[in-house]
């Protein structure tokens, strides 16, 4: 497995551990298999779990365990971002 499979899968592997995340991703993969499509629903329940990730700052620990050296000074400016348009 190279670097950065290993990497995307611990951020996975982190996920998997937040219960809620993990009910909204079983959500939207039961609703894709019994409907086979895309509907305004699954994307409703897609937006409402990047949110979540986005809200809670979630994002931020995959984005550091996928790329590691990021600068402090940039990760503090998109966390603001992050918060202030809640």
């Amino acid at each position: 497995m190279s670097a950065a499979r290993a990497e995307t899968w611990s951020s996975i592997s982190k996920l998997e551990g937040i219960r809620e995340v993990m009910r909204m991703i079983d959500d939207i993969a039961r609703e894709l298999s019994t409907t086979k499509a895309y509907t305004p629903s699954t994307l409703a329940k897609f937006v409402g779990l990047t949110n979540y990730m986005r809200y809670t700052l979630l994002i931020c620990d995959v984005h550091h365990s996928m790329e590691s050296n990021i600068d402090e000074t940039i990760c503090e400016q998109c966390r603001g971002t992050l918060i202030r348009e809640q």
